[in-house]
C-alpha cells in the first residue's frame, strides 16, 4: 500500500512540478533573450526612474535566470519598497528566498501575495513547491480548494490538490478529487492511471484478506 501511495505522490508531484515551472516561466517571461543587454536597459531605467518598481522587477528576473539569487533578492526588495502591493515583486522576492533555502520567508511572502491577489497561480504553486520540499502539506488544501471554487475547471490545480492529500496519507479525499477531474475531462490520463492503481490496491487487499481467512 505504501509503495503504491508513494507512486501516486511521484506521479502527481511530477505533474504539479511541470505545471509550476510553466506558470513561473510565463509569469516572468521577458521580451528580450539578450540578458546582458536587457540588464543594461533595466539598469538605465532604474537610474532614470528610481521610483518605478517595474525595472527593478526586471533586474530581479534577470538575476534569477542566471542564478544570481542575492542580486535578485536586492532588486525585488527595492521593487517591494516602491510598491508593497505588487504581486509580481512579492513572488519574485519569495522565489529568491526559496532558492536561498529560506522556505519560511518565501512561504510568508507567497501568502501575502495571495492576500493581495487570490487568483495568483505563481504564489499558489510556489507554496506547493515549498510544501513538496518541506513535506508539510497541512495548510495547502484549503488554499487550493479556495482557488478551485473560483476556477472549477482548472484540472491542473485539482491534480495539485490530489497530490497534497496523498502526501498527507489521505487517499480517500485524493480519490474524490481524481474522480472530479474525470467528470471534467474523462480522458485525463494522469487521473485515470492513479484511479486504476487505487482499484488494483483495493482488489489486492481483498484477495490478501480472503486468503488469510
Amino acid at each position: 500500500m505504501e509503495a503504491s501511495t508513494q507512486k501516486h505522490r511521484e506521479w502527481i508531484h511530477a505533474i504539479a512540478g511541470d505545471y509550476h515551472s510553466t506558470v513561473r516561466t510565463a509569469d516572468y517571461q521577458l521580451p528580450s533573450a539578450d540578458y546582458e543587454q536587457a540588464s543594461k536597459d533595466y539598469a538605465e531605467v532604474c537610474r532614470l526612474e528610481p521610483l518605478n518598481p517595474r525595472p527593478f522587477i526586471g533586474l530581479g528576473v534577470l538575476a534569477l535566470r542566471v542564478n544570481d539569487f542575492e542580486n535578485a533578492q536586492t532588486a525585488f526588495e527595492t521593487a517591494c519598497r516602491l510598491d508593497p502591493a505588487s504581486p509580481k515583486a512579492l513572488c519574485g522576492l519569495a522565489a529568491a528566498h526559496h532558492l536561498q533555502a529560506r522556505p519560511q520567508m518565501a512561504a510568508a511572502m507567497y501568502r501575502r501575495c495571495l492576500e493581495l491577489d487570490e487568483d495568483n497561480l505563481t504564489a499558489l504553486l510556489g507554496l506547493l513547491e515549498i510544501a513538496n520540499d518541506t513535506k508539510q502539506f497541512d495548510t495547502l488544501p484549503p488554499l487550493l480548494r479556495q482557488y478551485i471554487s473560483r476556477h472549477p475547471d482548472d484540472v491542473a490545480v485539482r491534480l495539485c490538490l490530489a497530490a497534497a492529500y496523498l502526501n498527507q496519507n489521505l487517499p480517500a479525499p485524493a480519490h474524490k478529487v481524481l474522480l472530479e477531474i474525470l467528470t471534467i475531462n474523462h480522458q485525463n490520463a494522469a487521473a485515470s492511471a492513479i484511479i486504476e492503481e487505487f482499484e488494483n490496491i483495493r482488489l489486492n487487499t481483498q484477495t490478501h484478506h480472503a486468503k488469510s481467512i
